[in-house]
């Protein structure tokens, strides 16, 4: 497991987290944890990370963000908040793996359920997920964890100190 992705439905009632990992060529993913309201979700990622020291990700403008001081807490330099050029990216890279074959799940009825009520919600010349048609927090929390898995080996040691609050500028 290198990464997870945790999700916030829209409105609130539910969340999911889903985890990912190279195997091959291919991201794994898999859910690992949904549920009604957001009050379990932080205990269910640090019981997570606690045993994977993985990547924790979320779309830093949409409904879990207020998670995200707490989640970092837990992850640290670990903790990735994407803001909305990522999240663009991150869709449009997990829709293109869909195509490709490179991304494997299981058929896991929380996911099938999020992708049949995904739409498509346009942000100036790209698109993202829209979440008019029904829970997709599943689906969202995939999107995150895929991003930092296929990212992972561009992410600079500058991007590491801001997603990490800090200054992008190394100091001496």
């Amino acid at each position: 497991l290198e990464a997870i992705g945790v999700a916030v439905a829209v409105d609130l009632k539910s969340a999911a987290i889903v985890g990912a990992g190279l195997r091959g060529d291919r991201v794994a993913a898999k859910v690992l944890a949904t549920g009604p309201g957001t009050h379990w979700v932080v205990d269910e990622v640090r019981r997570i990370y606690g045993g994977h020291q993985c990547q924790i990700v979320i779309d830093g403008g949409g409904p879990s963000a207020p998670l995200a001081a707490e989640l970092k807490k837990i992850a640290r330099r670990r903790f990735t908040a994407m803001n909305l050029p990522q999240y663009k990216d991150a869709c449009a890279d997990l829709f293109q793996a869909t195509q490709d074959s490179t991304i494997e799940h299981g058929d896991e009825p929380e996911l099938n359920l999020a992708v049949s009520s995904a739409t498509w919600r346009n942000i100036g010349d790209r698109r993202v997920w829209g979440r008019s048609g029904g829970d997709i927090s599943p689906l969202e929390a995939l999107t995150c964890a895929h991003w930092r898995v296929t990212n992972r080996q561009q992410q600079s040691a500058a991007d590491e100190r801001l997603a990490a609050g800090e200054s992008a500028v190394l100091t001496v």
